[in-house]
């Protein structure tokens, strides 16, 4: 007998509460980076995880097939915890690669390449995003020759390490990641190259803009930057923000710079490179001392990030694409927690979405052609439905009053 649908219940997913101060329920996220563990104190300020040194392939495979998980296991097992996103730094990059690489041969190290990639995305599942290259144009990898080389694009070896990533890691949004583009050292057209050809082949999901070294970069020269960034279309990610200084001049820093970067519309969230002091990788860079006293820019940033409004550019949620009338959510404002999803031509993988782009559900309605959802406790926003079957994805927002 065929069934004619199913019913799913909602609880803890939606209600568990991120437990960050600074950005709690913004829909932009502030996030940090996490060492060998996670610092006690790092719950009161950041909602977001990116693997400091763990997630880069010499660290995590120091010996050929002798993997080092425990550390990235310590970081994303925290970020899914506590709902926070975890960006996942990086999978290729010259500066950390593993050192028995360059006793391969380029078909030996391209077989490499796929198993590290591919062991990372079957570990860790629910990843949300991949700084798939990291400095492609600042220092590219003596192994690209591996992944194709310079090729007719120039850039070739970029490219099929994306492929490779879409194919071992089809959930995750895919990331480039470069320094020196906001403080001008390096030419924003340059990148822009790169992420283009990635962007021709529905390749990529996001930039990533590092934060290092640019003390000096005034707000108008940090926008007009962003702004030159923004036109590719994708969604901006300062990846490696920190600040060096005294207290003052940090503060000043910060009081300069962090507000273009936060109210800019293409910027969808931020990571700083550590904020402990001792634990940092640039000196006089911390917000938090040793002993646990917050400098004046974290004071000011807690004030600052708080009492911002998201709605000048909120739309992480609304900027649905490939919105399709065939997938029917009713009703729709929820009505009494329960939400009825019909497709005729049947319902596969089963996602629901929150406002800052997590899969907060995920779950295969085997073909059905009517799914419920219960939505206990659910916080009031609006959210999407994205349902794939037979390799197409449609999509849906519903509102939870």
């Amino acid at each position: 007998m065929r069934w004619t649908g199913f019913t799913v219940s909602i609880l803890v997913l939606f209600t568990q509460a991120v437990s960050a101060q600074l950005a709690v329920n913004k829909c932009k996220f502030l996030g940090n980076v996490v060492g060998s563990s996670v610092p006690p104190s790092f719950d009161q300020y950041w909602n977001q995880i990116t693997p400091e040194n763990s997630g880069k392939w010499g660290e995590a495979e120091p010996q050929r097939d002798a993997m080092n998980w425990a550390p990235l296991d310590a970081a994303y097992n925290h970020a899914i915890a506590k709902g926070y996103p975890f960006k996942q730094h990086t999978f290729i990059w010259e500066q950390q690669k593993p050192g028995w690489l360059a006793g391969l041969s380029a078909a030996e190290q391209l077989e490499e390449i796929e198993e590290w990639m591919q062991e990372f995305c079957s570990r860790y599942p629910d990843t949300d995003m991949i700084e798939v290259v990291n400095e492609p144009v600042n220092a590219p990898p003596t192994f690209a020759s591996a992944l194709g080389g310079a090729g007719s694009t120039g850039y070739d070896w970029v490219i099929k390490a994306f492929e490779l990533a879409r194919n071992y890691c089809p959930d995750a949004k895919l990331l480039i990641n470069e320094y020196n583009i906001l403080n001008g050292y390096t030419s924003t057209q340059s990148y822009l190259q790169i992420i283009n050809l990635l962007k021709d082949r529905d390749l990529i999901d996001g930039i990533g803009l590092q934060g290092h070294s640019i003390e000096e970069t005034t707000a108008s020269e940090l926008k007009s930057r962003l702004d030159a960034m923004a036109t590719a279309g994708l969604p901006l990610y300062i990846t490696e923000y920190d600040v060096r200084g005294t207290n003052s001049k940090q503060l000043d820093i910060y009081r300069k710079q962090f507000p273009v970067m936060w109210a800019h519309p293409a910027v969808k969230g931020i990571t700083l490179w550590g904020y402990i002091q001792g634990q940092m990788w640039r000196d006089e860079a911390h917000l938090l001392t040793s002993g646990g006293t917050e400098r004046p820019a974290l004071v000011w940033l807690k004030e600052f990030v708080g009492s911002t409004p998201d709605q000048p550019f909120c739309d992480l949620v609304t900027g649905v694409e490939r919105e399709e009338s065939v997938l029917k959510v009713y009703p729709n404002p929820v009505v009494d927690g329960t939400v009825r999803i019909e497709r005729t031509e049947g319902i596969g993988t089963v996602k629901i979405i929150d406002p800052l782009g997590r899969v907060l559900v995920s779950t295969d309605a085997r073909g059905e052609t009517a799914i419920t959802v219960n939505f206990t406790g659910a916080a009031p926003g609006l959210y999407i439905v994205s349902v794939t079957n037979f390799s197409q994805t449609v999509t849906r927002k519903f509102l939870i009053p």
